[in-house]
């Protein structure tokens, strides 16, 4: 059995942040509900990163590449962001 691949050259993950921070302050810029967007990223860049650590489909064995098969995220109405964290 393979082991995954790790990118560990500190350029390519520096690059993978910046982009994952901007298409997070986009997404979130575009939803004019949100009261406390710098709380908000925070939250979702966590959960991605907590996501693409721990989510690793095996293409080659028949595992789909979308990540909506593995992962479901839920809001649940009432709650507090700060009890998210």
């Amino acid at each position: 059995m393979n082991s995954p691949v790790k990118y560990t050259n500190p350029i390519s993950i520096f690059r993978a942040h910046q982009h994952l921070d901007l298409v997070l302050c986009q997404l979130i810029e575009s939803t004019h509900e949100i009261k406390d967007k710098s709380l908000w990223h925070d939250i979702i860049s966590d959960l991605v990163k907590e996501v693409v650590t721990n989510v690793d489909p095996n293409v080659k064995n028949g595992d789909c590449m979308d990540i909506c098969n593995y992962v479901k995220i839920k809001i649940i109405p009432g709650n507090f962001q700060k009890e998210i964290i």
